[in-house]
């Protein structure tokens, strides 16, 4: 999965961007999916990763999706041990492969010492040999000047993994500017994707040309909106995707033709935004992955749902039922309330 070649001493951009298309047409021979889940990780009682919960979960976005990225920040990324990541590559990336679904793994650590040893540890699986890039994050600090993220890139992209730079100032603290992304573009091949929850939307609306770079929006709501030809993206990596996938797919695909579904939106975009409200005042782990674990939920097991102990999440806490019930009625209202779960025998 490594492709060698730093070419700024090969002089000129064009030959970056000609070998970025070559890789990127090897790794996404169909083309590189308009529409990606960043997974969460199920839990046992007793902390462990659920990994028939997880194939579950698969089983049910596989149809909608083109690929995952596990694990990322709504899959608890930033806190899992290297055991935890290691056991999630072993299990869910053959699983997803068998689906037809690209994966990306997330090296997500606060400093370039860590993503190193983390992604030494991770390229040691079996497994990784099935996946079609890595994703990381600046180096955490609100401090760290663009020379030293555009440093720190430089040193995993030296490294010659397919790559994609995430932009996640909610966690980072700070944000990779257009010149600095510009600047790698030019020198790495293997830097292919750039996905940015931010919600500012800097880089993709800079107007500057990123050889080829495909670009990817984390945030939520206005979906169509955003992506090409009305946005500056070619599409998504959203944690909605978790439940919302059926409705997403819908919502793309229509607006990739240029066309609009604005009855679905509006409903897509209330229960997206009562999703995050209904987890505003939990204290554990982060609103993508609270709200994702809680609305996947409902998806699971349907009317049934606030029968079922859950869902778990990675401190050990569930859900309160009041909120499992206030997930049903947003659904319901909504019209996007299934009348069974997927894990209904």
């Amino acid at each position: 999965m490594c492709y060698h070649g730093r070419m700024a001493g090969e002089g000129k951009k064009s030959n970056t961007e000609t070998r970025r298309r070559q890789i990127l047409t090897e790794l996404f021979p169909t083309g590189v999916p308009t529409l990606w889940c960043p997974v969460v990780t199920h839990y046992r009682a007793d902390g462990s990763i659920d990994v028939e919960r997880a194939s579950a979960h698969l089983h049910f976005l596989a149809p909608h999706l083109g690929g995952i990225l596990l694990p990322g920040s709504t899959g608890d990324g930033w806190q899992q041990t290297a055991d935890e990541k290691a056991a999630l590559v072993a299990s869910v990336v053959p699983d997803a492969r068998r689906h037809g679904l690209a994966v990306l793994v997330g090296v997500l650590e606060p400093a370039l010492d860590e993503m190193h040893v983390s992604l030494t540890e991770l390229a040691g699986s079996k497994a990784f040999g099935d996946v079609s890039g890595i994703v990381v994050c600046a180096p955490r600090g609100a401090n760290v000047s663009q020379s030293e993220i555009a440093r720190a890139f430089a040193a995993i992209l030296d490294r010659s993994f397919p790559t994609v730079i995430y932009q996640l100032p909610q966690i980072t603290r700070n944000e990779i500017s257009p010149l600095t992304v510009e600047d790698l573009v030019s020198k790495y091949p293997n830097l292919l994707m750039l996905k940015d929850s931010s919600g500012s939307d800097t880089i993709a609306r800079s107007g500057r040309s990123f050889g080829g770079v495909v670009l990817v929006r984390g945030a939520e709501l206005s979906y169509s909106s955003w992506i090409k030809p009305r946005g500056p993206y070619d599409g998504f990596l959203l944690s909605t995707a978790n439940w919302l996938a059926p409705s997403l797919r819908v919502l793309a695909s229509a607006a990739a033709r240029g066309r609009d579904e604005t009855q679905l939106a509006a409903r897509v975009d209330r229960v997206v935004a009562g999703a995050f409200a209904l987890v505003e005042d939990f204290t554990h782990g982060n609103a993508f992955a609270n709200s994702a674990k809680l609305m996947d939920h409902v998806m699971a097991h349907g009317p049934q749902a606030p029968k079922v102990a859950g869902p778990r999440y990675r401190s050990g806490a569930t859900a309160p039922a009041d909120r499992v019930e206030a997930a049903v009625r947003l659904l319901r209202e909504n019209g996007l309330m299934p009348d069974r779960g997927y894990l209904a025998p």
